[in-house]
């Protein structure tokens, strides 16, 4: 994924709790809508994946948003205490109804894109 200055990475968290399968719904969906978007798993990361490395690295910290199922943002964390920057944070917003929090997160995810 070579960095054209136009890609956005979006680095979801594990989420298999229920705002965390909103987050990945709505992470698909954005991947529908725009044709920059990618999704960078952070497992092969972690596992040491240069694939992953590379692709992390293709994209300045502005291109890269963490999305998170609950507040404890671990994308974010992990990415941190390895030294790398994120350009925006986005979590759940665990106090809304699935619908209006899915409408909430689409939202929040395309003025970034947009803002790029």
């Amino acid at each position: 994924m070579p960095d054209d200055g136009r890609t956005i990475l979006l680095i979801p968290c594990g989420g298999t709790t229920p705002n965390g399968l909103l987050m990945r719904k709505v992470v698909l969906r954005v991947l529908e809508r725009d044709e920059r978007v990618r999704v960078f798993d952070l497992g092969p990361f972690l596992a040491g994946s240069d694939v992953q490395s590379q692709a992390l690295a293709s994209v300045p910290p502005s291109g890269r948003v963490a999305i998170s199922g609950c507040k404890d943002c671990c994308p974010r964390m992990v990415l941190k205490n390895r030294g790398i920057d994120i350009g925006h944070t986005i979590t759940v917003d665990c106090s809304l109804n699935d619908e209006a929090a899915e409408k909430d997160l689409l939202e929040k995810i395309m003025d970034i894109i947009r803002c790029d």
